[in-house]
């Protein structure tokens, strides 16, 4: 009677989109779930609130599923696993070539036109999810700064919109120095996308890395609706003239 109950359709999207309809990978996830406190039932309805727990059993059957990969098809795995979607142009500067192939092959990855783009994803998704979990503090900081790197010498300067907002994010994880203007559009795209949470995490790196009145301005714009009455209170006052351009005004005002 405990598991009796509805599921909301939003854990069901998502359950399926991971798993793929694979059976045993969607027991063995609820079991993890249910044991973690992922899946949880209120008022009758079960949810899945939080990340992937990919350890234990989980872990030990995408693994096996992924089989014996050599370091080189190991370090491509994961800047795909971190990078995804990752242009073929920008792994091809971060990885060898045949390791991405003998991947492929495999059908361990897998790739999606875009235009001229070719954008690569692991062939699952919990293949990333194992991937990624297994990286430590050290070497996911790394990728995450190489990924940064390659993405903006590809974009040349000017990242693409559909950049900007995973650049800013990889510089504020690796702990690096980063362009504060970086991390302003990352908290203006964040904000733009209702993650209010990251959009004032990257307003306050941007404010840090002395991105002056402007971070100020992104921040005080994800704090109006997400929460931090006092925080505002303290960036207010005086904003307005700090911001020499009519159009950062307005957005002030507004």
């Amino acid at each position: 009677a405990e598991r009796d109950g509805h599921v909301e359709a939003l854990t069901v999207r998502r359950l399926y989109r991971v798993t793929r309809g694979n059976v045993l990978w969607l027991r063995e996830l609820v079991t993890a779930g249910l044991a973690t406190g992922a899946l949880t039932r209120a008022d009758g309805v079960w949810s899945w609130r939080g990340g992937l727990p990919v350890a234990g059993r989980v872990r030990e059957l995408i693994e096996a599923a992924i089989g014996d990969i050599d370091d080189d098809e190991r370090d491509a795995l994961e800047y795909i696993a971190f990078g995804e979607p990752l242009d073929d142009g920008v792994l091809a500067g971060l990885a060898h070539a045949a390791a991405i192939e003998r991947l492929e092959a495999r059908r361990l990855v897998t790739g999606a036109r875009a235009g001229a783009r070719l954008l690569l994803r692991p062939a699952h998704p919990l293949y990333g999810e194992v991937v990624r979990a297994g990286c430590g503090p050290l070497r996911t900081r790394r990728i995450k700064r190489r990924l940064a790197d390659a993405v903006e010498a590809a974009d040349q300067g000017t990242l693409r919109r559909e950049d900007a907002l995973r650049v800013a994010v990889w510089r504020l994880d690796s702990g690096g120095p980063a362009d504060p203007s970086v991390l302003i559009e990352g908290s203006r795209l964040a904000w733009a996308a209702y993650d209010t949470a990251l959009a004032v995490r990257l307003g306050r790196a941007a404010l840090a890395a002395g991105g002056g009145a402007e971070a100020a301005l992104a921040l005080t714009a994800a704090l109006s609706v997400g929460g931090g009455a006092g925080e505002l209170a303290t960036l207010l006052p005086g904003l307005p003239e700090q911001l020499t351009a009519d159009r950062l005004r307005a957005r002030c005002a507004i």
